[in-house]
């Protein structure tokens, strides 16, 4: 996400890919649930990570599209 964050220019448009982010959040689930196997059995725990994570994507685009770019120095 940050990567693709950092490859659009202050000013411009990011848009949520959620086919790119699928497989890192995936991955990100699996490892978690590898490192916290108690966690991850309580009921709905996957479905809540899932969530979390793509609201915090989502925030990181909007904060991203409502950032302004810099403005332009005159010399």
């Amino acid at each position: 996400m940050l990567d693709l964050l950092n490859r659009t220019p202050p000013g411009s448009k990011a848009s949520n890919v959620d086919k790119a982010l699928q497989v890192p959040m995936q991955s990100a689930l699996t490892q978690f649930e590898a490192k916290y196997p108690l966690v991850a059995k309580w009921d709905g725990f996957a479905a809540a990570f899932e969530r979390g994570f793509w609201l915090g994507a989502n925030d990181a685009v909007a904060e991203h599209n409502n950032r302004q770019s810099a403005p332009a120095t005159s010399k």
